[in-house]
């Protein structure tokens, strides 16, 4: 009877062990996980989606200087704006969800570099207003800065889905 009582204590034991271990290795399990996609692939989603908000801006942006209609030229203008706000808001929850601090600075600068071509867009329209203006080429140069800062902020949204990327992919090493 004593040899089936230490049996039975030992397997108790055991499967307490086995227990304690499965417990914390799901617990491991499942905060790699929701690291790995709450953080890591939601950050790279919202710096994708902030990148799909950016070429939407610039189409509307062409758009505008194609047309000549006041009405749609406003249209246009309004969803420039709601578009600068989701880009915005993208980032925010890009950066928040990010795992490091080169994460965040590079959502930081996608931001700083999208004000930047919202600010010469803006100043590109009210220079070339006009018909007159656009006709003749006033504004020309400015046109041509809103371009080169959109190559900037592509670049800087590339970066920021990389170091999300590469930060997920160190974490789950």
């Amino acid at each position: 009877r004593t040899q089936i009582l230490l049996f039975c204590f030992s397997m108790i034991v055991i499967a307490a062990v086995l227990g304690g271990y499965s417990v914390t290795s799901i617990r491991h399990a499942g905060d790699l996980v929701a690291r790995t996609f709450d953080e890591s692939l939601m950050s790279i989603n919202y710096a994708r989606a902030a990148a799909t908000d950016f070429a939407a801006m610039r189409v509307a942006s062409s758009q505008r200087l194609m047309t000549k209609d006041p009405a749609v030229r406003a249209s246009l203008d309004r969803d420039i704006d709601e578009l600068a706000k989701s880009l915005a808001e993208d980032l925010a929850i890009a950066a928040e969800r990010s795992q490091s601090a080169r994460a965040m600075k590079a959502a930081a600068k996608v931001q700083e570099a999208a004000n930047a071509w919202t600010a010469l867009h803006r100043r590109a329209r009210d220079a070339a207003s006009g018909d007159a203006a656009t006709e003749t080429g006033v504004g020309h140069w400015r046109i041509g800065d809103v371009d080169n800062y959109s190559k900037i902020v592509n670049q800087e949204i590339e970066l920021l889905v990389n170091y999300t990327a590469g930060d997920g992919f160190l974490f789950r090493q």
